[in-house]
């Protein structure tokens, strides 16, 4: 058992000293932006990278094929987490300090639904696995999941 462990350890290590560290190509600019930035999405077929400019409340768009500053947009509260949804072409964004859920159209990048009531959000993901989104609260845990923008009921309340 030791053996094996041991030969593990070595492959890893082995295969991570072969691999290439990161290396830095571009470096984008956000005019105005101050403060901490917090979690980030990409648009692969767009081309473009979303930044939750946490600190400045707004989500910045940068064109990553270009190396550009597209835009802010304005109006969150402590933006956090920030999926996009390529199949909907959807940008699902969790309020901090506005206590709500913002989804975005990806093309407009205007207001399609707001979810409010949502306290303290923190961190969305969306689930492959259950195909939809989910809201959590650092310090408890606590998730939601957050309907399709085509849906217009609320969110329903759960643990995980």
């Amino acid at each position: 058992m030791l053996g094996a462990l041991a030969l593990a350890a070595w492959v890893a290590a082995t295969q991570a000293a072969s691999e290439a560290p990161l290396e830095l190509v571009a470096t984008i600019a956000m005019p105005g932006v101050k403060g901490r930035i917090d979690h980030l999405a990409v648009d692969v077929k767009g081309r473009r990278l979303f930044v939750a400019a946490l600190g400045y409340d707004t989500v910045e768009v940068l064109d990553a094929a270009g190396n550009l500053h597209v835009r802010s947009i304005p109006g969150f509260g402590e933006p956090q987490g920030v999926p996009y949804l390529p199949q909907s072409n959807r940008l699902y964004l969790a309020n901090g300090t506005a206590n709500r859920i913002d989804i975005l159209d990806g093309a407009s990048l205007t207001s399609v639904k707001r979810i409010e009531k949502v306290d303290d959000a923190d961190n969305v993901r969306f689930d492959a696995v259950a195909t939809r989104i989910a809201a959590s609260r650092p310090e408890t845990y606590h998730c939601r999941a957050i309907p399709s923008p085509s849906t217009s009921t609320q969110a329903d309340s759960g643990h995980s």
